[in-house]
């Protein structure tokens, strides 16, 4: 697993652990919204700043946010796209 893929893991985990929406880790962050998302789809290079403010919220360390996820599951929120429109 690659580096942006196990931050995003670890991220969408964490919050769903907490309970915590991805607009309330924003704001508790102090980043954008959209900018939470595209973490979460492994698709933002996130300087460290911004990973200290993100472990901050999440209430972890900032190795917590980088360690290999115990299980390979990806998260639902990594494997979202588009949807396709069923058009006959």
């Amino acid at each position: 697993m690659q580096g942006r893929q196990i931050l995003a893991v670890n991220i969408v985990a964490l919050r769903m652990e907490r309970g915590m929406s991805a607009e309330r880790l924003a704001e508790a962050a102090g980043v954008h919204l959209t900018y939470i998302w595209r973490i979460q789809r492994g698709g933002a290079s996130v300087g460290l700043d911004k990973l200290d403010a993100i472990a901050e919220a999440l209430g972890v360390t900032l190795s917590r946010l980088l360690e290999e996820p115990a299980t390979a599951a990806t998260p639902a929120a990594l494997k979202r796209g588009r949807k396709k429109k069923n058009i006959p």
